[in-house]
């Protein structure tokens, strides 16, 4: 090989290597701020028994024998929004990857389902839970988002934190399982369980409900307060504490 053909095979290898570079860089988001009136239109959603959040906005969830979703928000976001049911798992979030809205008037929608046993946020959106009983509820945040559960009835019941979202509530459950990776929060000291386990990885604080039987384990800065008279057993590393609710 002489120097020329040395030198273009190089030039080409490092052009290759730019193009792939770039190709792998994230685009830039595209940013979308509301503009025109405030609309309301309905969605089917049949066969939802799990949602994602995946972009800021907040829901109500109303479990009853009708299937559908009403989203109200600025008129030109409004399209720019998908809700897509697969394996029954509904999806809210913006129609393109890397979509930016920037909502003038907050993002609503009431989301009407047969029973829910999974809610998850990515973001920061906001989730309001009714009264009603199932089997079993999964929890998780991802980011800042916000979970409201009101006088639920759960048999097993599953939150997971990471960052630094929050979830309360009020209700029963026979067994509570929390997992905190970061700084959220849980207040479910008004949800009344038999056995809890808790694991705090961060600064995390719960507050929970045990009549039974008590499980922690922290790593970090953690807290957790309980109420009831449950048998405690726990793990610490680092500065965290477990001690009852006064």
């Amino acid at each position: 090989m002489n120097m020329h053909t040395g030198f273009l095979s190089g030039w080409r290898f490092l052009l290759a290597a730019a193009i792939g570079l770039c190709a792998a860089l994230p685009l830039h988001a595209e940013t979308v701020r509301g503009e025109g009136p405030y609309r309301t239109e309905a969605r089917p959603v049949a066969g939802t028994t799990a949602v994602v959040l995946g972009l800021p906005i907040r829901v109500s969830v109303v479990v009853g024998e009708r299937e559908e979703i009403t989203l109200s928000g600025d008129e030109n976001l409004l399209p720019l929004i998908e809700t897509v049911v697969d394996n029954g798992v509904l999806q809210i979030r913006p129609v393109r990857r890397n979509l930016d809205l920037r909502p003038r008037q907050a993002l609503i929608a009431v989301l009407n389902v047969r029973g829910l046993t999974r809610a998850s946020i990515a973001g920061s959106g906001e989730l309001r839970l009714p009264a009603y009983k199932t089997p079993q509820l999964e929890l998780s945040i991802s980011g800042s988002g916000d979970i409201h559960l009101r006088d639920t009835e759960i048999r097993k019941l599953s939150v997971s934190i990471s960052g630094s979202g929050n979830v309360r509530g009020s209700g029963s459950a026979e067994d509570s399982t929390i997992r905190i990776a970061g700084s959220g929060d849980v207040r479910l000291e008004d949800l009344a369980a038999k056995a809890v386990e808790v694991r705090i990885a961060g600064s995390g604080d719960a507050r929970v409900h045990a009549s039974e039987t008590l499980s922690v384990r922290i790593a970090g800065s953690g807290d957790v307060r309980y109420r009831g008279e449950p048998k405690v057993t726990k793990s610490i590393a680092g500065s965290g504490d477990v001690s009852p609710l006064r």
